[in-house]
């Protein structure tokens, strides 16, 4: 498997800003967001739902929703 490229600060801060603003179960690479941001900072929108998903497994109260 490769790795992609390091995530910036900024494009951790936009990501966790969208995170933020959609609802647990939109972090998806179809979602018309995710895939407006990915277009934004050049990156795939499979890479931002991941993103996304990984922010959620900093949240206890989500443990049990994932």
């Amino acid at each position: 498997m490769t790795l992609g490229q390091e995530w910036s600060k900024q494009e951790t801060i936009v990501a966790f800003n969208l995170y933020c603003k959609i609802h647990f179960g939109q972090y998806d690479k179809n979602n018309e967001k995710v895939i407006a941001l990915a277009e934004i900072i050049g990156r795939t929108s499979s890479a931002v739902a991941l993103k996304l998903c990984n922010f959620t497994r900093l949240y206890p109260y989500t443990k049990n929703a994932a």
